[in-house]
Formats: C-alpha cells, sequence, structure tokens
C-alpha cells in the first residue's frame, strides 16, 4: 500500500484473502449467502401476503359498512351472475310496453322469491315459495307448447307468448286446472298441443312434484315446500336464451291478477 494513500485494490484483496483463509473459496460463501437470501425472501413473502389480505379484509369491512353498499351487490350480481349459475341476465328489460303482463301467482295470495337458490348449485330459475294450492296464472296471452310430467320438474307447463319472443316454464305443479287436468294422468308430456291461454287464466295449482331422479314415476314429490319454479327463456335470433328472472318477476309482482270467484 503507498504511503499516505487509500489503495481500494489492495484493500479488496485483502478482504479476499481472509475469505479464501476462513472457507477456503468463494464458491461456499456464495452458496451461503444465496440460501440466506431466499430465506429471508421467503419470509418477507409471506410477511408481505398476510398484510395484503389483513388490508383486503379491513377494505371489504369498510365497504359493506357503506349505506346501500347490499343493494349495489345485487344489481352488479343480477348483470354478473356466479359462475356456478346456468342462468344469464338480460341486458335489457324482457317486458314489452305493448304487452299486458301479470306477475304468475294472483292478488291475495303471499308469496317470497330471492336472488340467490342458498346453495351453490346449477339452478335453472327462480322458486316462488307460496301455500300448496295457490292458483298459478298466464303471464300474458300465450300458447302451451309443452304440457304434463317431467321426472324434475314433476307436472310442468311450456309455454310461449304470441309473438313467439318469450317462454315461460312452470314446474313442480299439484295439478292441474280443470280444462288441462287431462294431461295429468300422461305417463310423458304432450307436445304442441295446440292450447292458447289468455293472460289471468288459472293454469294449475302449486305443489311440489318431480323428483331430481331422472326416471321417477308421475306423483313423485320433490319432499321440498310447495313451490313454483319459474324460468325465463327470450328469443335471440335463431334460438331461446335461459334468464335470470328475479328482475323480471321484480317488475311484475306490483301487478297482480285479481281472481273472481268462478275462475
Amino acid at each position: 500500500m503507498s504511503k499516505g494513500k487509500f489503495n481500494l485494490a489492495n484493500i479488496v484483496k485483502m478482504a479476499i484473502a481472509a475469505v479464501r483463509a476462513a472457507y477456503g473459496d468463494y464458491t461456499g460463501v456464495a452458496v451461503e449467502g444465496a440460501s440466506l437470501l431466499a430465506r429471508a425472501a421467503k419470509y418477507i413473502f409471506i410477511f408481505i401476503i398476510g398484510l395484503l389480505l389483513l388490508f383486503t379484509i379491513l377494505i371489504g369491512a369498510l365497504i359493506q359498512s357503506i349505506p346501500g353498499f347490499k343493494q349495489l351487490y345485487e344489481l352488479y350480481r343480477h348483470f354478473n351472475p356466479p359462475s356456478y349459475s346456468t342462468v344469464t341476465a338480460p341486458a335489457v328489460s324482457p317486458i314489452p310496453t305493448d304487452v299486458k303482463m301479470y306477475f304468475p301467482i294472483p292478488s291475495g295470495n303471499a308469496a317470497s322469491f330471492s336472488y340467490t337458490n342458498g346453495d351453490k348449485r346449477s339452478h335453472e330459475g327462480i322458486d316462488i315459495f307460496t301455500d300448496r294450492n295457490t292458483p298459478l296464472i298466464a303471464i300474458e296471452d300465450l300458447k302451451i307448447i309443452k304440457i304434463g310430467w317431467d321426472s324434475i320438474g314433476g307436472w310442468m307447463i311450456l309455454l310461449e307468448s304470441l309473438d313467439g319472443n318469450r317462454r315461460y316454464y312452470y314446474a313442480h305443479l299439484e295439478k292441474y286446472c280443470e280444462s288441462l287436468e287431462i294431461y295429468r294422468d300422461m305417463t310423458g308430456a304432450a307436445t304442441d298441443p295446440v292450447i292458447i291461454v289468455n293472460a289471468g287464466d288459472v293454469l294449475g295449482y302449486v305443489g311440489s312434484s318431480g323428483d331430481p331422479a331422472s326416471d321417477s314415476s308421475p306423483g313423485a314429490d320433490t319432499g321440498v315446500p310447495p313451490h313454483l319454479h319459474f324460468e325465463l327463456w327470450l328469443r335471440q335470433k335463431d334460438k331461446y336464451i335461459l334468464v335470470n328472472p328475479y328482475q323480471f318477476l321484480k317488475l311484475l309482482e306490483v301487478n297482480k291478477f285479481i281472481l273472481s270467484e268462478n275462475e
């Protein structure tokens, strides 16, 4: 080392010599250092992930405390259904402004339904719970496309609007109205029976017929409280698309048909 001068090269050489004396070679030091850094990085990563999770939980709790959040979330879920559901949401309201429509359960009968199914099973529609033998009416002027026994849906009716743009599926009926009771004696279902019904006509009555088994015989029971399983299908070009009927039913709920005593 030159006298009175700072010689960095000599200092580095001395440090290398010291390391060699202690470990014999640089390789061991490098491996040891890399291992130490890897362990430190792992713990730092775990710590950061923990902080992010805690931050997410706190932000979620804060957001849910905001007034109106639940309603906004339900609206979001209407247009963005859970991935497990086979139901999609319509881009626009399926209710035509020039067609008179009624809620499927007439005035004077309590009915409850919600957006969610209560579990994550696939559910192609909405269940409307009400008392057994509550009348079920035609939502609008319709023609019957299919009627009779379906092993899963029980005694069911598939109907189509007269303009061909909408289809409705009623399932789990207890029985049909008097003029349609003949179809409850069938072992299958009648297709295109050429029957026209008017808005407000009684189609049948709420029950719990049907069974999850695909080969159940007519008369089987779901074992659940009586309810109407309701589906809405909208025509798009040359096919019908199943949509989430929740908002559709909420709009119709304010318009219930009043049955006369002779209906």
